[in-house]
């Protein structure tokens, strides 16, 4: 099995008070969470668009069960989780299950997902935040 290599570039400059600024810049129609970071990254806001990603089609099931699990427990271990807004880590928290429960073996038992079921529940997941 190939080693996963995932990079993610953040864009990153300056406003006007000379603040150094990283992060998304949020649309003022979205106000269940806050993308848009000073003097860091908002990690939460990766995963989730990590799974986006998925959910549109650019990554394969098990490529993102695998990387979004370990991306999860950077968080984790770092004590992350606990800054998001609790519908987001709600939200995050879930579709780790879901990547926990993900199985590509055709033996898989009853309570595991496949590619499309894991598509399925990670979207619902999504749609229920945005």
């Amino acid at each position: 099995m190939a080693d996963l290599v995932v990079v993610f570039m953040i864009d990153s400059s300056v406003d006007r008070s000379g603040s150094h600024v990283t992060g998304f810049k949020r649309s003022p129609e979205i106000r269940r969470f806050d993308n848009f970071t000073k003097n860091g990254a908002a990690m939460s806001l990766v995963i989730f668009e990590f799974a986006k990603s998925f959910v549109a089609g650019r990554l394969q099931a098990a490529v993102f069960a695998d990387a979004y699990i370990e991306l999860w427990r950077i968080e984790r271990d770092g004590h992350l989780l606990q800054n998001d807004a609790e519908d987001l880590s709600e939200c995050l928290s879930s579709i780790f299950c879901a990547a926990d429960m993900y199985s590509q073996d055709d033996s898989r038992t009853e309570y595991e997902l496949d590619d499309e079921m894991l598509k399925l529940e990670v979207s619902r997941l999504i749609n229920s935040l945005i």
